[in-house]
């Protein structure tokens, strides 16, 4: 019996060997692709609010990284924001951010900017196509997010920039979380359309169809409240919706059915002189729930 319990045991001891042996295949060589520069980027990421150069209120967003540039679909929603990552992590050529995002807006209270209360889940994923992952993230990092508010705030495009928060005053500025900013706290008086954009001589675009947005899932979860998403678009010459900004922010839910319901509005063109002419309009989508 002696000598069988040795086999047994032998047998044992060395299967156990061979899956700790195992394991350390498996582990060591994700241990090891964290060099010291994506351990460099991972610190000065995280925890530390960005804005997106794309201006981007999608939840999800996929980017490439080949000859010095950034490519990525359009944004379905752009919006003013801070991006902040709470975890930054590598899977072979992929560098993966998962954080949370809120608006830019107005501090009622002090009339500077502030981040909203309301704060959104939102992933970003970048394949880097050319060189080593190492040689790429200063650039990543330079091209994803401006390097200052300073730099955020002067690049807002002209057409969205009268309409997002004003009295920046960059010395003075401090950015703190804003409590009365969220849904059911700034619901304007004004319905419908407001025209923008639209010069002298221009015959402004008329609402042809009209979707209802859909309440978010999450509404069901909160109390009865009642506000709006402003969303600022351009109409183009065939009458279609593009260029979605979030205006006046809600909670993400809220803002992404909005803008999924203006971009199925449908307009009789703008005209200037007879001809089909693009301009820019704010459009309020107000929500109700019980």
């Amino acid at each position: 019996m002696l000598p069988l319990f040795i086999c047994l045991f032998v047998r044992d001891y060395f299967a156990m060997l061979r899956s700790v042996f195992c394991l350390l295949l498996f582990v060591l060589p994700a241990a090891a692709q964290e060099s010291a520069a994506f351990v460099a980027f991972r610190n000065h990421i995280v925890n530390q609010p960005r804005v997106l150069t794309d201006y981007s209120a999608d939840k999800e967003r996929k980017y490439e990284f080949r000859a010095e540039e950034l490519s990525a679909k359009e944004p379905f929603l752009h919006e003013f924001g801070f991006f902040t990552a709470n975890q930054v992590t590598l899977h072979g050529d992929t560098v993966s951010l998962k954080g949370e995002r809120a608006a830019i807006i107005r501090n009622p209270s002090t009339h500077g900017l502030a981040a909203a209360g309301i704060q959104s889940p939102m992933s970003i994923s970048v394949v880097v196509k050319d060189g080593t992952v190492d040689e790429a993230l200063p650039a990543i990092e330079k091209l994803l997010f401006w390097s200052s508010l300073d730099e955020a705030v002067s690049s807002i495009p002209d057409y969205v920039a009268k309409n997002v928060p004003g009295n920046y005053v960059s010395k003075t500025q401090t950015v703190a979380m804003c409590t009365d900013c969220g849904p059911g706290k700034h619901v304007p008086k004004s319905d419908g359309i407001v025209k923008l954009d639209v010069k002298e001589g221009v015959i402004p675009p008329k609402l042809t169809h009209q979707v209802d947005p859909e309440i978010p899932a999450s509404a069901h979860k909160e109390k009865p409240t009642r506000t709006s998403v402003r969303i600022g678009l351009t109409v183009g010459s065939d009458g279609k919706p593009t260029e979605l900004w979030v205006i006046l922010p809600a909670a993400s839910d809220y803002a992404l059915e909005a803008a999924k319901a203006v971009s199925q509005y449908r307009f009789e063109p703008a005209r200037k002189d007879r001809k089909k002419v693009a301009v820019r309009l704010n459009i309020e989508v107000y929500f109700e729930t019980f």
